[in-house]
């Protein structure tokens, strides 16, 4: 799936980005970057009314190909990182900071 949409609400359209590294907001880059084919890395929801447009990045994955970072944007405000996420044997997660 690379995108979402929704009628008759404020449900604001979502687009998701895979295989490649993040570009600029609503727009899904073209080329593939080494090691994320298959992999999302992001996802893009569009402004709706009061609701503010979001961003959410994965900019790397781990060598089991989980995610290992991740940074959230809402609106103008600035990006929320998590530098850390952490899994259990399971591949469970664990701790995200």
């Amino acid at each position: 799936m690379t995108s979402k949409s929704y009628s008759g609400s404020i449900t604001p359209a979502v687009t998701y980005c895979y295989d490649a590294l993040p570009s600029s907001p609503g727009v899904c880059s073209g080329g593939q970057a080494a090691g994320y084919q298959g992999r999302l890395t992001k996802v893009f929801t569009a402004a709706a009314g009061p609701i503010p447009a979001t961003s959410f990045d994965i900019p790397s994955y781990d060598g089991a190909g989980r995610p290992a970072s991740s940074q959230e944007t809402v609106g103008a405000l600035a990006a929320y990182r998590f530098n850390s996420y952490q899994y259990n044997l399971q591949d469970a997660l664990t701790s995200l900071t």
